[in-house]
């Protein structure tokens, strides 16, 4: 038993010897739904941290701006830049599904970049 990067180590070690790759990137998704002109639902495929899933709501512009995670799966935490930065919580949610490396700086910018506008 160790810490979690002994953990990391070895479930990488055990996947490369069963012959299976180590992802080199994850496929976030957004979902989102126009109710009309004012409400917006916005899902995403993970568990937002408060900073990020503001950051993501305001990108919708709507009067009111409902953020669901966990749609459609959840890949881990999904942190802003400046806790990322800060290497605060779950900044290192990739250790846990044995990614090739941790989440990059403007993780917000990609999920706010995937809102759809209203039509």
């Amino acid at each position: 038993e160790g810490s979690i990067y002994t953990t990391y180590a070895q479930e990488a070690i055990q996947k490369l010897d069963a012959g299976e790759e180590i992802p080199q990137s994850v496929d976030f998704t957004v979902h989102t739904l126009w109710l009309n002109s004012e409400y917006v639902l916005i899902g995403l495929n993970v568990e937002p941290l408060y900073a990020l899933g503001a950051y993501v709501e305001a990108a919708a512009g709507a009067a009111q701006t409902m953020l669901l995670g966990y749609t459609n799966g959840c890949l881990g935490y999904a942190p802003d830049t400046v806790e990322m930065n800060r290497g605060g919580y779950e900044a290192m949610s990739y250790l846990y599904s044995v990614w090739s490396g941790p989440l990059l700086p403007g993780l917000e910018d990609v999920f706010a970049g995937g809102v759809a506008p209203y039509e």
